[in-house]
């Protein structure tokens, strides 16, 4: 009987990062226009949450009086794009006093006043084809583009040739079971998805364009990982 291991163990772990930008017009106080980052660590749904830079987090506020005026941003009104699980989204939502915790925090996540959708599957917020759920208000999102630093790596996973011109194989050392291989272009759209039963190595071929790719491993219990591509 083979031995099945996590693939947590061996695996080169990446980061995703991105910066987004959302123009247009809204007639919203504070303005929802400007640039949002992912800097806070947070993911949603396994994807990362992405807040609007010049407002400082809620949590930043020590007392309820504090919360409720804002603090330093001088409104409790705060901006994030986030996956829902179905749709990437655009939310406005409050700062408010949790009276259990103690603490200045913000609404729960789909809690908030929608303000633009976009149905698009892609790992970053994708650009154009928002729908706009605010009158006043019209948005367009650009800059999702990926960013890939490395963390860790370990020998027994293995991906080669990398360059290629094409084909590329994927040694995971040990068998793998329930996960899934997916290959992104530099914008974070999935342009080939493979379901992992049991194996331990895994053949991809890449009919695209010369550039750079991701392949993205999803494990069982959510957790997601990267590795560069280079095409010639």
């Amino acid at each position: 009987m083979k031995k099945i291991l996590p693939l947590l163990l061996f695996l080169s772990v990446l980061s995703v990062t991105a910066q987004i930008t959302v123009s247009g017009t809204c007639n919203n106080n504070p303005t929802p226009i400007g640039t949002y980052s992912d800097g806070s660590g947070a993911m949603v749904n396994g994807r990362n949450v992405y807040t609007i830079d010049g407002l400082p987090d809620c949590g930043e506020n020590a007392t309820a009086s504090s919360c409720a005026g804002g603090g330093s941003a001088g409104t409790n009104t705060r901006y994030r794009i986030f996956w829902s699980g179905s749709q990437w989204v655009l939310e406005e939502v409050n700062c408010y006093w949790d009276a259990v915790l103690e603490g200045c925090t913000t609404q729960d996540y789909g809690n908030g006043n929608l303000l633009a959708s976009n149905n698009a599957d892609t790992s970053l917020p994708p650009n154009g084809d928002w729908v706009s759920n605010t009158s006043g208000c019209n948005f367009t999102v650009s800059g999702g583009s990926l960013s890939i630093d490395t963390i860790s790596t370990n020998p027994l996973i293995s991906i080669h040739p990398n360059p290629t011109f094409g084909e590329i194989t994927v040694d995971f050392g040990l068998p793998i079971t329930n996960a899934e291989l997916k290959v992104l272009d530099i914008k974070g759209q999935t342009i080939l998805t493979m379901p992992i039963q049991a194996s331990n190595r895994e053949t991809i071929k890449l009919n695209q364009a010369a550039g750079f790719y991701f392949l993205n491993v999803s494990l069982s219990d959510g957790k997601q990982y990267y590795y560069k591509i280079i095409k010639k």
